[in-house]
């Protein structure tokens, strides 16, 4: 998949950078340090993670939203230990001054174009600092939303 960006501004001006992502799914055993291990194992193969979410429900435990920065590396990492991975592509837009008002026009721009937000994370160092959220869509409308998202302003 190509790797586009599209540097675009939100109402307030503030720059917003798109790119498609790949980010991995693993099935963890419910129990204490599954994590730590998964983390240690990607470390140790010189494997750093930009981004990650775990879930837990009904008695079962996954990170649904790893992403690192090397993806080829960490399936083998991931695969080498029994783990059970999916890929999929999301959207990672980066913001370098944040504010109020950034998910929120990410977030309208994809709803205005009927593109649904199937999931999505967020970290920041807070105001005027440093954002990045992470925005999963349908694999169906993965090429308009990346289309949408370049339009932003």
């Amino acid at each position: 998949m190509a790797k586009a960006k599209a540097k675009t501004k939100t109402k307030r001006g503030v720059k917003v950078t798109v790119k498609p992502v790949t980010q991995i799914s693993v099935k963890l055993t419910d129990k204490p340090g599954e994590l730590a291990n998964i983390a240690e194992a990607l470390a140790a193969a010189d494997v750093s993670i930009d981004g990650v979410g775990v879930t837990h429900s009904g008695g079962k435990t996954v990170i649904d939203n790893l992403v690192v920065d090397n993806v080829p590396k960490a399936k083998k990492v991931l695969s080498s230990r029994g783990k059970r991975i999916a890929t999929s592509e999301i959207l990672k837009f980066y913001c370098a001054d944040d504010r109020p008002g950034v998910i929120a026009a990410i977030a309208r721009k994809l709803a205005n174009g009927r593109v649904n937000i199937e999931n999505a994370f967020h970290a920041s160092t807070g105001r005027g600092e440093k954002a990045v959220f992470y925005v999963a869509v349908r694999p169906s409308q993965f090429k308009k939303a990346l289309k949408l998202a370049k339009q932003i302003r």
